[in-house]
């Protein structure tokens, strides 16, 4: 299915796009053996062949090591989960969170009134959590809609969840056999616009869509969840920092306690003050926020 012309900007007929069906598609990069292609009909990117890792490149222990102990996670209050704080969707109902991660975002939401459950493919996290007194859960999200039968929860979140799967779509149906009539769904995913020195990461075999605010509109209106708000991450001094800290680039500054400590204060530092929209660099952070109900 893979085309032999390596030039970027051709148009393509021979792969799908994995959102709309259409086959018209332009190549504009390329990453070890995938290429990223763009559908222009709908705005979505993806990357292809869809070799998906497999849930074990997610439980496995160096995966684990920078989303659990990372010090960016430990320290800084991530942007999606302020705007979830903020927005307060769907106060003191069922919340189910996908992909909890280290589970910071749970205990955060328990404190503030949620009935709380989680759902990860992780076993680490998932002994890490029970031993806290948090409901979690083992699996997919598609077995556990398929075990759990009738509409369950008031509001179910997944944050940087959806560019690591290869059926967008199929995640949204299952999500929603779980949810109420009404109910709502909070994302986040790296955004595809987000200024170029970011760009870094956004590739598989960890990343398999690319997304954009038009993008991710077209998913949740072709999936029947009518859209609430769309939000883009401003760029902003604490972003730039805090994501350099999970970064590969950080893992390759010297080892040492002086280091980490210099690590340390500098993410203290910017978890305090440092929300100043960076407007001069004309560039956009790097996650889009979304809220959508179940109609």
């Amino acid at each position: 299915m893979e085309t032999s012309n390596k030039k970027t900007g051709d148009i393509l007929n021979r792969v799908e796009c994995l959102l709309c069906g259409d086959s018209l598609l332009e190549t504009i990069d390329y990453h070890q053996k995938y290429t990223l292609y763009h559908c222009k009909k709908c705005n979505f990117q993806f990357w292809f062949p869809l070799e998906y890792p497999g849930f074990e490149f997610y439980a496995g222990t160096s995966y684990l090591e920078k989303t659990l102990w990372s010090l960016k996670n430990k320290i800084l209050t991530s942007w999606n989960h302020r705007q979830f704080y903020l927005d307060k969707i769907k106060l003191g109902g069922q919340l189910l969170d996908i992909g909890f991660g280290d589970g910071r975002f749970l205990k955060g939401c328990k404190k503030r009134g949620y009935t709380v459950h989680g759902l990860e493919v992780g076993e680490i996290a998932i002994l890490l959590l029970r031993t806290q007194g948090i409901d979690v859960y083992h699996g997919t999200v598609e077995n556990f809609a398929l075990s759990w039968k009738g509409s369950l929860f008031d509001c179910i979140t997944f944050f940087e969840v959806m560019e690591h799967l290869i059926d967008p779509i199929g995640l949204l149906e299952h999500v929603k056999l779980i949810l109420k009539q009404n109910g709502k769904i909070v994302l986040s995913v790296p955004n595809s616009e987000k200024t170029k020195i970011l760009q870094y990461s956004d590739c598989p075999p960890g990343h398999f869509t690319r997304w954009n605010p038009s993008s991710l509109e077209n998913l949740l209106r072709k999936t029947n969840f009518r859209v609430e708000q769309i939000k883009v991450q401003p760029l902003t001094f604490r972003y730039i920092v805090g994501h350099f800290l999970q970064s590969d680039l950080s893992s390759r500054l010297p080892k040492g306690r002086f280091v980490e400590v210099i690590k340390l204060l500098l993410s203290l530092i910017v978890s305090s003050f440092l929300w100043i929209p960076l407007k001069f660099l004309r560039g956009k952070g790097g996650y889009i926020y979304a809220v959508a109900s179940k109609t």
